[in-house]
């Protein structure tokens, strides 16, 4: 549930124990640059590992567009009006294309470009550039 509101609450720091145990730990040495606690507290911990800088993590978005989901995101660039040539449109569009097919809303031609919107019990429809977007309510 701790995700859900974007919390970062992992299992050893919700340990009632390992809390108090570190509050113990003077400030000037808990806060300290570097990885002296670490190095302190876990004296096998090769150089190499506690030598090594902060790395982010990535989602490998072009491996995934060019191998494992090729198919969908060729079947994408395919359909769409538009070259995408960045791997970040592309994988806007997968996101749009998907929640699409998860909430049954379709797109067909429409005979007419202009924006218009109407709503009626349980569905929308709404002309957007020349597409007719047709959808159900999105029920939670």
């Amino acid at each position: 549930m701790s995700m859900a509101w974007s919390l970062e609450l992992r299992v050893p720091y919700v340990d009632a124990t390992f809390v108090n145990a570190i509050q113990r730990i003077p400030a000037a040495l808990r806060l300290a640059p570097g990885k002296q606690l670490l190095s302190a507290a876990v004296p096998e911990i090769p150089d190499w590992v506690r030598g090594r800088k902060k790395q982010g993590f990535t989602f490998p978005f072009e491996r995934w567009i060019t191998r494992e989901w090729s198919d969908v995101f060729n079947r994408i660039d395919r359909e769409s009006p538009v070259r995408l040539h960045s791997w970040y449109r592309r994988w806007c569009l997968f996101a749009l294309d998907s929640f699409m097919q998860r909430n049954q809303i379709e797109m067909r031609p429409s005979s007419s470009s202009s924006r218009r919107v109407s709503r009626g019990p349980g569905s929308a429809r709404q002309r957007w550039n020349g597409a007719e977007v047709v959808g159900s309510a999105i029920r939670r």
